[in-house]
């Protein structure tokens, strides 16, 4: 399955957030542990100059995932030590289960 248009609007709003409070670089072999990133996006990922140019490129492989795996970068969000990283993984995982069946967002 892809990503549900809801989630894909809540990662569109909460872009700037997002972009400015996670940083992608020292998250990407976690990305690639549970699978949202392939060793190959995670060497293209590497190569970008800038933490924004590596968050953009980031929610455009996300927004080609499933929705399970939406919820998985939001778990590694909040697993973080930074406290406004976890806070973002807690608010982008709590809007999307707010906005989405129970059974449907695991998909």
């Amino acid at each position: 399955m892809v990503l549900s248009e809801n989630i894909i609007k809540i990662i569109d709003q909460n872009e700037k957030v997002i972009l400015s409070d996670v940083p992608f670089k020292d998250l990407l072999v976690d990305f690639k542990s549970v699978h949202i990133l392939t060793y190959d996006e995670v060497k293209l990922l590497q190569k970008c100059s800038s933490n924004k140019e590596t968050g953009l490129e980031f929610l455009e492989i996300l927004k080609k995932r499933n929705n399970r795996l939406f919820f998985e970068f939001c778990e590694i969000l909040k697993s973080s030590t930074v406290e406004s990283i976890q806070e973002v993984g807690k608010n982008l995982q709590n809007i999307a289960s707010n906005t989405m069946e129970v059974g449907y967002a695991l998909n």
